[in-house]
């Protein structure tokens, strides 16, 4: 959502107040583990199991950056498209000759 402010301004006015109450929930979950730093995703409905673990971890992230994205400036750190001078090329490889040859590793029982 917080990309859709960049690539359509006209829906900032909407999308901002979104963003930043959800980055409020969020933050207010973020008081779990053994040293209450840690987040669930039960940001909604608090009577759910506060499980804890990266992907919640990942997901409170995403949305405390997605307020960030309002602070970005055309002097550098703005989104670049093909028109603005964005020149990456489309690799599925990801930059790799071999990334579909499958590595055959031995079995736990042939390296015991």
């Amino acid at each position: 959502m917080a990309l859709a402010t960049q690539l359509a301004p006209y829906t900032t006015s909407q999308i901002r107040p979104l963003l930043a109450s959800t980055a409020t929930t969020a933050a207010s979950f973020c008081n779990q583990g053994a040293n209450n730093t840690q987040c669930t995703m039960w940001w909604t409905n608090p009577s759910g199991p506060a499980t804890i673990g990266v992907g919640q971890q990942m997901s409170a992230l995403n949305v405390f950056n997605a307020n960030m994205v309002q602070f970005m400036t055309n002097a550098g750190a703005s989104i670049s498209t093909s028109s603005t001078g964005g020149t990456s090329q489309g690799n599925p490889d990801a930059g790799v000759q071999n990334s579909d040859q499958l590595v055959a590793y031995e079995s736990l029982s042939e390296m015991c």
